[in-house]
């Protein structure tokens, strides 16, 4: 009799609601008459979940995936926290989760709490000759390995704030010289931007200090120095616009920041 008022009810209620409210509701039902189905249910969906990255020779990197219900709620809320939209902001929405899945990746890499790969902590590796990054005219393209190249300009902007290994060759095999790993920007001085900038720097842009990079205004590959005077603290979206969209940033007498489209 129980199952007979259900159908009946679930009958009228199909008149009335949308296909997804009329599911959440035949999944309650179920959960009601069955928990333990439910959960076998929830147990197969997690054993299913999955994640793949393929690079393409083009040099783009397609991401696809799925998972159970609670973990898309986390992985959700966190994105959403990172991918609200500031002043002039133009990216699209899937634009914006893509830079908060960024962020939150290089905020735990920086963090120093994953596991170490061959003794240390884990980082991308871009490999890129001295002339790339002084932009010296028929330069080669940085490599990233796995995920392809990168141009010169991309480099630089990485390299604005990065541990840097000096190798010496003497032609394309003969290795000459490992130099001492050395960080561009000390912990120290990153405290002090951010004590300063109070976020990105850009005009109107509001991101927070540690959702930002370090930028160079004048790159140290040519010439830069790494001072508080001669840097600030930039998103990585305006990032991009100030070295690939040659945008131009200048730091004010008045400590306000001034930028400049191409």
């Amino acid at each position: 009799q129980r199952l007979l008022e259900t159908e009946a009810q679930f009958v009228t209620l199909a008149e009335q609601w949308e296909p997804g409210q009329l599911h959440r509701y035949a999944q309650t039902v179920r959960h009601a008459y069955d928990p333990e189905a439910t959960v076998a249910e929830e147990a197969r969906k997690h054993d299913l979940r999955h994640l793949g990255l393929a690079s393409t020779l083009d040099g783009v990197v397609y991401l696809r995936g799925n998972g159970p219900a609670e973990a898309g709620a986390v992985i959700d809320t966190a994105l959403t926290a990172l991918a609200a939209k500031t002043a002039g902001d133009l990216r699209s929405r899937g634009q914006r989760y893509f830079d908060a899945l960024e962020t939150l990746c290089r905020a735990y890499l920086d963090a120093g709490q994953l596991p170490t790969s061959g003794g240390a902590r884990p980082h991308i590796t871009v490999l890129v000759d001295l002339t790339t990054l002084q932009g010296h005219p028929g330069s080669k393209m940085a490599d990233l390995g796995y995920a392809g190249q990168i141009s010169g300009e991309a480099a630089r902007r990485l390299c604005c704030d990065a541990d840097i290994t000096r190798i010496l060759t003497d032609g394309p095999s003969v290795l000459l010289d490992v130099g001492r790993e050395q960080r561009t920007v000390t912990p120290t001085m990153r405290r002090a931007l951010a004590a300063r900038d109070k976020g990105c720097v850009f005009p109107r842009c509001g991101a927070a200090p540690g959702q930002c990079q370090a930028h160079h205004l004048i790159h140290w590959a040519r010439g830069g120095t790494t001072s508080l005077d001669t840097m600030g603290l930039i998103c990585p979206y305006h990032h991009r616009a100030v070295h690939e969209g040659r945008w131009t940033l200048h730091h004010n007498p008045d400590g306000s920041w001034t930028a400049n489209p191409p």
